[in-house]
């Protein structure tokens, strides 16, 4: 698109795509549909907080966050590297990479948007800059949920937590990760529960056994998938194997995609393998119960 056509922008690192999120690109569309602008909106690669050294595990890799907002219906989604504006203030911010280039006459963010160098750009900087530069601000207010505010953080607490029914809620969907099929040991189908095994690049990986649904070519079929190590089987290293309910074809290579309904349970050491299918029976049968509920 022109950079020159005008436009409403709205800038954020949209971890997650959280239900906060998307009301920030409701209304950016809707203020655009009424000033007739285009719809832009810019978030930066690295997450700011992992250039400034912060390990934070974010909630979506780049690949799933581009795919989200380009299916927003905007009419541009821009990945800027944070290394280029890291140094900016607040004032060279928005004059150089929102209003020259992006040709901003309305600008769209959460009522809690900080940015420029240390941090010095607030809401009440743009209101002053708004008015002194002559282009239209719309400051979000935070949603709410169960006593608090909905965000990333809160989204990635509750993912670690394997709480991912509760995080669900803030995120407006289910949470899912993404990857490649890959072999794996075959343990699984020694016990008479195949499993595919997850090479995946998604950073949060919730401990347990969940109930889950597997995505694969446009189809969602119900399934297990257990994260973390075996102790069963003396295994110390962490793997993502997802058992699909009723399922046997050979997929492995394929692009799959695992939705998190609810965590069954946690991963603990059973004495025989004979307690491991028992228990693993009953994992399925709930995981069925959950899936169809």
């Amino acid at each position: 698109m022109p950079e020159q056509i005008p436009s409403a922008v709205s800038v954020g690192n949209f971890d997650g795509f959280h239900l906060g999120h998307q009301e920030l690109i409701r209304r950016l569309k809707s203020l655009a549909a009424e000033k007739r602008l285009a719809t832009r909106v810019l978030t930066f690669q690295p997450n700011p907080k992992i250039y400034f050294g912060r390990a934070i595990p974010l909630i979506f890799t780049d690949r799933q966050k581009a795919a989200i907002l380009k299916s927003q219906q905007v009419d541009d989604v821009i990945f800027k590297p944070f290394a280029r504006v890291a140094h900016l203030s607040a004032a060279e911010f928005v004059c150089r990479e929102l209003i020259r280039k992006l040709s901003m006459k309305a600008l769209v963010v959460g009522e809690n948007f900080r940015f420029g160098a240390d941090r010095t750009g607030d809401t009440e900087f743009l209101k002053r800059f708004a008015s002194a530069e002559g282009f239209h601000l719309e400051l979000v207010p935070s949603l709410q949920w169960n006593g608090g505010r909905v965000s990333s953080s809160r989204i990635r607490e509750l993912l670690l937590k394997g709480a991912v029914d509760e995080a669900a809620h803030l995120l407006g969907r289910h949470y899912y990760i993404d990857g490649v099929v890959v072999s794996g040991a075959g343990r699984g189908r020694e016990l008479g529960f195949p499993t595919i095994n997850l090479d995946t690049d998604n950073p949060i990986l919730p401990r347990g056994v969940f109930s889950t649904r597997v995505e694969w070519k446009g189809r969602l079929f119900p399934a297990v998938t257990n994260i973390g190590s075996s102790p069963t089987f003396s295994r110390s290293f962490q793997q993502v194997e997802t058992h699909i309910i009723d399922f046997h074809r050979q997929i492995y290579q394929s692009r799959v995609r695992i939705h998190f309904l609810y965590k069954l349970r946690d991963v603990f050491r059973f004495e025989t393998t004979a307690e491991l299918i028992a228990q693993i029976r009953r994992d399925v049968r709930n995981a069925c119960i959950d899936t169809n509920g």
